[in-house]
């Protein structure tokens, strides 16, 4: 499908926002379009991580969040708001977490995730650091961590008296903690697997559709490792110690 021509300098609505039928990745802040090329094998890689590590703390504690993975529309309404004609933001976070299921709809999430980790690219930097972490502090969201993945950092930012403060920053063999969720961890390269709090991807595939895009997810010596290419329909198999488990081909899927 060819792509819409629009007029970057116009302010659109959600209204406007739900008719654009092409594939390209859009955001809206403060009713501009902001442009979301598609992300690199290495952002992918490490926000297929931290989602499924997420993902797991939640599943193993029965906890009532839900994590969503881009796309997935996050709306905030101005003033309580709630019709498409009257919504200027709508961003698709890299990875947010609801813990108030009165704020998801068909369409996504209206209000503040509880959670919001963003991978910056090269593209987005500047939006991820300043732009959007400007509105997610305006919108409530509780906690919000920013990954660079050349430097593979992370920085954790918590909301106080409606104002992010800095918290910390984590290295790949650090231990992240997960605030919201009452202080489990995770490790973002795996490294730290052997500490009895860690909820790690072990013996779990997950299948996520991305648009067009192609995923597979598998543990490998307690790293989790996100993939985009079809070679990887084959079988693939993970020894750890005594244990082998193969993964059939149809892990990945059009």
């Amino acid at each position: 499908m060819a792509s819409l021509v629009l007029d970057l300098n116009k302010r659109y609505t959600y209204a406007d926002y739900l008719t654009w039928t092409d594939d390209k990745m859009r955001e809206l802040i403060d009713g501009f379009i902001r442009l979301s090329p598609a992300p690199k094998l290495k952002h992918q890689k490490i926000s297929g991580i931290i989602f499924v590590n997420l993902f797991k703390i939640i599943e193993n504690s029965k906890g009532k969040c839900e994590v969503f993975h881009a796309p997935f529309d996050v709306r905030r309404p101005e003033n309580g708001e709630k019709a498409d004609e009257q919504i200027y933001n709508v961003v698709q976070p890299d990875i947010c977490m609801v813990c108030d299921s009165s704020k998801l709809d068909e369409n996504g999430c209206i209000g503040a995730p509880d959670l919001i980790v963003e991978v910056l690219s090269k593209s987005s930097e500047r939006r991820d650091a300043i732009e959007k972490k400007a509105l997610y502090e305006k919108a409530g969201v509780k906690e919000y961590w920013i990954v660079y993945p050349n430097d593979e950092i992370i920085y954790v930012y918590i909301l106080l008296n409606e104002k992010y403060e800095y918290h910390n920053v984590y290295g790949v063999d650090d231990k992240i903690p997960v605030h919201m969720l009452n202080g489990y961890v995770i490790c973002y390269a795996g490294t730290c697997a052997t500490d009895n709090s860690l909820i790690f991807v072990e013996n779990f595939l997950l299948k996520i559709r991305w648009k067009k895009k192609k995923y597979c997810i598998f543990a490998k010596n307690y790293q989790e490792h996100f993939y985009q290419d079809e070679k990887y329909r084959k079988h693939i198999k993970r020894t750890t110690g005594e244990q082998t488990i193969t993964f059939e081909s149809g892990c990945c899927f059009p």
